[in-house]
């Protein structure tokens, strides 16, 4: 029997959550004396069973966080990749990380029988091969956006930070305000239906619910991997009086691209994920998003069986003065 199967088993009895079990067997976190004594009276009565869960508990939690190759190349993602698996040690895990396809690196979870995954950056291609995890019994916690989730997702919430974008724009006097970020190869869209990233089509439908006339097929544009091409037509016609724009790197070359023109840099606003970088001195509001890692470890030793329902975790962005 798998170490996940005898978790489960003993949860089950018990009452509580394999990660409360893993944490009595390991004596790793908190659990209080009533399921310790619990759990372990449970152990005892299996036998050697039960000392084989023991002994794996004491070696540690077992976490395999799959995530993407750009952690390898983004110095301040590593950095944060780093202090997450330091506070994963110290709560009793033991993690493995795999770069790269994560559908593969998913897949092969299947047979490693891990006590949890997590998965950074989930998107909707990734999402069945979780929810195969799932349905297998594995803990799956997810970070990004998804259109449908299987497990618990912790994302930020890029609604609520965009209306407060608008809304302060508009008391800077635009009336009229465009959405720039990277959005794939196309470089305009008709509807919010056309935007296949999640996280964007949330974000221009919140524009649109804040901002009376507001007109995706005029008023969104995507960079089409860097070329501005629409960006600098719209910027030409002079007829936005703010933009908001996702992302360090197209803040920073939306000024580049108003130098090249010699135009004035509109008002705009800035929605920075934790792993970006200083943007140039140009941006009059700047919105970043906190890093995900307290939600994620509060999931990872929760007892209560609820947290881990198929939902959407929303965290607010922290407004820069």
């Amino acid at each position: 029997m798998t170490k996940k199967l005898i978790l489960t088993e003993i949860a089950d009895y018990c009452g509580v959550s394999p990660a409360t079990v893993s944490r009595a067997l390991s004596g790793n976190g908190y659990v209080s004396e009533e399921k310790r004594r619990k759990i372990q009276g449970f152990v005892n009565d299996r036998g050697s069973a039960g000392e084989r869960v023991l002994q794996r508990g004491r070696r540690g939690r077992e976490i395999i966080i799959v995530t993407r190759d750009d952690h390898l190349s983004n110095s301040n993602a590593c950095a944060g990749l780093k202090q997450f698996l330091d506070r994963l040690h110290q709560d009793g895990f033991l993690a493995s990380v795999f770069f790269g396809n994560r559908a593969e690196a998913l897949k092969s979870c299947l047979k490693r029988r891990p006590e949890a995954v997590l998965a950074f950056g989930i998107n909707d291609r990734v999402m069945p091969h979780i929810a195969k995890l799932v349905a297998r019994g594995i803990t799956c916690i997810g970070t990004g956006e998804a259109f449908e989730v299987a497990c618990p997702v912790v994302s930020h919430d890029h609604a609520d930070a965009v209306r407060a974008a608008v809304r302060r724009l508009q008391s800077r006097g635009a009336k009229r305000i465009a959405y720039l970020a990277g959005m794939g190869e196309r470089e305009h869209f008709h509807s919010p239906d056309e935007i296949a990233v999640c996280r964007h089509r949330e974000i221009v439908e919140a524009i649109a619910g804040e901002l009376p006339g507001f007109d995706v097929a005029a008023d969104v544009v995507s960079d089409n991997f860097g070329s501005f091409a629409q960006a600098e037509k719209m910027l030409k016609k002079g007829e936005h009086g703010g933009w908001i724009i996702y992302d360090c790197e197209q803040v920073n070359a939306f000024a580049r691209l108003c130098a090249s023109l010699r135009l004035p840099i509109p008002p705009l606003a800035a929605l920075l994920s934790p792993g970006d970088g200083m943007v140039l001195p140009v941006t009059e509001l700047i919105y970043r998003q906190p890093p995900l890692d307290e939600a994620i470890l509060q999931l990872l030793n929760s007892d209560n069986p609820e947290d881990f329902r198929p939902r959407r975790i929303l965290l607010p962005y922290h407004y820069v003065e």
